[in-house]
């Protein structure tokens, strides 16, 4: 009781200090508080994003990417492997494919159709020339060999004679020959990033590519528009900022690995995979069935990609092209799956076509071409740039590609499977199929993957800087020419650019705000109040080294004035004894 009447009398003395107290206290502790989420904020800033809009000077054409549709010759595959064969995804095409004479890269490639059977002699370009274009190949299981077309030029003007042009050329010239094929002949255009190689598996679930089909005899127009995102890359979610970097490549050969191991043999297709190639029917079977998928279904594509910037956004500037194909009668249609043509993948030019993510990544616009039609396709850009921090990284590289990472990823995941790879499997470190097992088993498998709506787990960082290109069909008519020939127009209308980009939201100025903001606000610290707070334990850490060495002084001048007196007494002393004896 008496320790409470004296807490009480204490209080009851002087209330206001209680309070003091007791506020002051409470503001401690919520500048704390907010000191310690000023620090967190300072390491890990928050992320904001803010879309603009960019008139360029110059624009940059996207790739192009084009498979025939048939992808194979199928009086080759049916003659190579001894039985009717319309595409090597069936087990039929290896019951008697003769493995020891004949190397599966050389009856890809004799089966599959050129840069010559696919564009018209010259007539495909970017602003009107062939030397502002780069075509390259490359082998796939699905769309066999594409022709990915990308340009060496900026361009300065978004007009259609600018924009991409070409005439494709097709082997089916009637229209009832699309009867026996299993789809429509004609051409698959993919619109994707140039830095982007195409890839066969990835491409379709990049969310990046744009894709058109274009038949035979067909004149189309496509518009372009571009979105450029930027991405910060930290600990949370990376990004690549190489700029060769692709992450479609990346998942490709991560694919091309898996499916070697499983196949224990690789394909033609599956490049610089350490497993050796497919050598016999079991093998080649089980690596198909693995893969599922890949530029095993597309053949042989090909991606165009520009060399130069252009100045003008018309239609002249663009890519321009005449794709040939060997069908040529329209009776010839029903004998197929699909209506032929060509496939169209519309992709950042640093991007590599993947079969298996272009289509559905999201970042690639499809269009599929027709045999005998003119087409005019108008192209959008957007570019969204990512912060790469620690939650979220990205990939800073150039020549990154997210979907080629995804795509090698899923390979590697096939060839595992099969325990062989495919010649469209590339880098994977499996042998190719040999036998009709390990293909069929393989081509299963990568059927599955294709078809998979399932994300893959090769955990593949996204580049930081993303452009989407939109494509828009401005016109699309009859190519009135009597061979199995197609006229794509691939342009932009327009130099204006859709930005999305993220920036970090707290900086050093901000954390000097907040922090000056709650000392100030909760504690009443000023300027003028911390230096008169150093001041004042400067002066105490001072006087008192001060006060330390003048008590050491003064105990040490009274230590030497003992001395002296005894000194002096004892002189006194000898003088009286001196003056006794001699009086």
């Amino acid at each position: 009781m008496g320790y409470w009447m004296e807490l009480k009398g204490w209080v009851c003395k002087d209330p206001a200090k209680l309070i003091r107290y007791l506020v002051l206290f409470i503001c401690c502790i919520i500048v704390m508080i907010q000191l310690t989420e000023c620090f967190v904020k300072l390491k890990q800033p928050p992320i904001s994003t803010h879309s603009y809009y960019v008139l360029n000077e110059t624009l940059e054409m996207p790739a192009i990417t084009i498979c025939r549709e048939p992808a194979y010759k199928e009086e080759v595959l049916s003659n190579i492997s001894g039985g009717y064969c319309s595409h090597p995804k069936y087990d039929t095409c290896w019951f008697r494919y003769p493995f020891d004479l004949v190397d599966l890269e050389e009856f890809f490639m004799n089966s599959t159709f050129n840069l010559n059977e696919t564009f018209l002699a010259f007539q495909y370009g970017l602003n009107g020339l062939n030397d502002n274009v780069e075509v390259t190949s490359s082998l796939h299981f699905y769309n066999g060999r594409c022709f990915t077309m990308r340009p060496r030029t900026l361009l300065h003007r978004a007009t259609k004679n600018s924009g991409y042009s070409m005439i494709l050329t097709h082997n089916i010239r009637n229209n009832h020959q699309y009867l026996y094929y299993e789809n429509e002949p004609g051409w698959h255009l993919f619109i994707h990033d140039s830095k982007e190689n195409f890839t066969e598996i990835n491409m379709k679930a990049s969310g990046r590519v744009e894709y058109v089909f274009v038949r035979i005899k067909e004149e189309i127009e496509i518009k372009l528009e571009t979105q450029c995102f930027v991405k910060v890359n930290d600990n949370h979610n990376l990004c690549s900022t190489l700029n060769d970097y692709s992450d479609l490549k990346c998942g490709e050969i991560c694919l091309w690995k898996d499916l070697a191991e499983k196949a224990n043999c690789s394909g033609p297709w599956m490049y610089d995979i350490p497993h050796q190639p497919c050598s016999s029917c079991l093998s080649m079977t089980r690596l198909i069935r693995e893969y599922g998928s890949l530029h095993f279904y597309n053949g042989r594509c090909f991606t165009m990609r520009p060399r130069t910037l252009l100045h003008r956004a018309t239609k002249n500037s663009g890519y321009s092209m005449i794709l040939t194909h060997n069908i040529r009668n329209n009776h010839q249609y029903l004998y197929y799956e699909n209506e032929p043509g060509w496939h169209l993948f519309i992709h950042d030019s640093k991007e590599n076509f993947t079969e298996i993510n272009m289509k559905a990544s999201g970042r690639v616009e499809y269009v599929f071409v027709r045999i005998k039609e003119e087409i005019e396709i108008k192209l959008e850009t957007q570019c969204f740039v990512k912060v790469n921090d620690n939650h979220n990284l990205c990939s800073t590289l150039n020549d990154y590609s997210d979907l080629k990472c995804g795509e090698i990823c899923l390979w590697k995941d096939l060839a595992e499977k099969a325990n062989c790879s495919g010649p469209w499997m590339y880098d994977i470190p499996h042998q190719p199929c040999s036998s009709c097992l390990s293909m069929t088993r393989l081509i299963r498998e990568y059927g599955r993957a294709y078809d998979s709506e399932e994300n893959n787990a090769c955990h593949c960082v996204q580049p930081c800087q993303t452009r989407l290109f939109s494509a828009y069909i401005q016109s699309r008519r009859n190519f009135r020419q009597p061979d199995p020939n197609t006229q794509v127009w691939i342009y932009y209308t327009t130099k204006l650019i859709s930005m999305m980009e993220e920036s970090p939201n707290y900086d050093s100025t901000q954390f000097i705000a907040d922090v000056g903001g709650s000392l100030g606000f909760l504690l009443g610290l000023s300027v003028l109040g911390l230096i008169g707070i150093l001041e004042h334990l400067t002066s105490l850490i001072c006087c008192g080294n001060r006060s330390a060495k003048g008590v050491e002084t003064i105990k040490e001048n009274h230590f030497n004035s003992d001395l002296e007196m005894d000194k002096a007494s004892q002189k006194s002393d000898e003088t009286i004894d001196i003056a006794i004896i001699y009086p």
